[in-house]
């Protein structure tokens, strides 16, 4: 199992209060689009599966009450219809491409501050500051940090990184 995906199991767990062995499946296809969305518009991964984990909780079908789509929740008709013109928002690889491309953006507008402030733009907002969204981005984030820091969760039995008891596949 890869850093990220045991850090993208780690934000699903935190994100959701769930056991992180629900999530290995989820976390195993979303990684390598996140790794290629990242080496394609640049960022960084667990900034992105952040984002991703707080979306859509990796669940590539999933729609929003204002017309998200997706992996990253894009918006059809925001900014992605600007930014992310060229990629079908409605395919798994591109919805993440364009969440790293809006993230790259926000990064550039607001500078290299920290993660936390060019989050807020992430949805097409013009200003560069904290908002409650970004803080709970952090919050997800830190935890896939302290995941890292302790080792793989325990994916087929025994303890998970929460001190959850996960049961032992079938």
């Amino acid at each position: 199992m890869t850093d990220l995906v045991r850090a993208l199991v780690a934000m699903l767990g935190f994100a959701s209060g769930q056991t992180p062995a629900r999530y290995a499946a989820l976390a195993e296809l979303a990684a390598p689009l996140v790794e290629e969305a990242v080496r394609l518009e640049g960022g960084d991964s667990l900034v992105l599966g952040a984002v991703l984990v707080k979306e859509s909780s990796l669940r590539p079908h999933v729609f929003g009450k204002h017309g998200e789509v997706g992996l990253g929740q894009i918006k059809p008709d925001g900014l992605a219809a600007i930014e992310c013109r060229d990629l079908d928002i409605h395919q798994s690889a591109d919805n993440v491409r364009c969440a790293a491309r809006l993230l790259a953006r926000a990064k550039a507008t607001c500078g290299e501050a920290a993660v936390k402030v060019y989050l807020s733009l992430y949805s097409g907002r013009r200003r560069c500051r904290a908002s409650g969204y970004s803080m709970r981005i952090m919050a997800i984030l830190e935890r896939a940090r302290v995941a890292l820091a302790v080792g793989p969760p325990a994916i087929e039995g025994g303890v998970g990184i929460f001190g959850e008891r996960v049961a032992a596949a079938p």
